[in-house]
């Protein structure tokens, strides 16, 4: 089983070459745009409730007011809508990590239904006649679908 994982690993990333470095860099940035729009909540609700305006080491109000930013409403602005924005960064990402990623399992499965073609079309008639029409069909249908998953 292990040996059959390993075919497969390789195989699959032998297919996508540099495609495997950009894949990662995309499920990278989607997690650290992930966590970064977690901790981006604490200095809004910070702000919110009254928190002295001091998250950790940093002290807001030092870096609002050196930007003129004084009252509240104006920080609790600007920081929504600085979230606001990593929000929808983070949703960019992560809809073009979806979509790179399956682009490439869907790329990956057509390879495999290509070589199977080519096998049963390069095979004696009599091989294919000794075959039940269904476990051809289940396995071009069905089976090599299962290797995008």
């Amino acid at each position: 089983m292990i040996d059959q994982f390993q075919f497969y690993l390789k195989d699959l990333l032998r297919f996508s070459g540099n495609r495997t470095w950009v894949s990662a860099a995309l499920v990278m940035c989607g997690a650290l745009l992930e966590a970064v729009g977690i901790v981006a909540l604490v200095p809004l609700f910070s702000i919110a409730v009254g928190g002295g305006g001091s998250m950790g080491g940093f002290d807001l109000n030092a870096i609002f007011g050196s930007v003129g930013i004084e009252s509240d409403l104006a920080k609790a602005s600007l920081l929504t809508g600085c979230f606001l924005l990593l929000i929808g960064l983070r949703a960019l990402v992560l809809y073009l990590r979806d979509i790179y990623l399956k682009k490439l399992a869907l790329e990956y499965v057509d390879k495999w239904r290509r070589l199977m073609l080519t096998a049963i079309s390069e095979a004696p008639w009599r091989s294919i006649v000794a075959q039940r029409r269904t476990d051809i069909e289940h396995t071009m249908l069905s089976d090599v679908s299962r290797l995008s998953l």
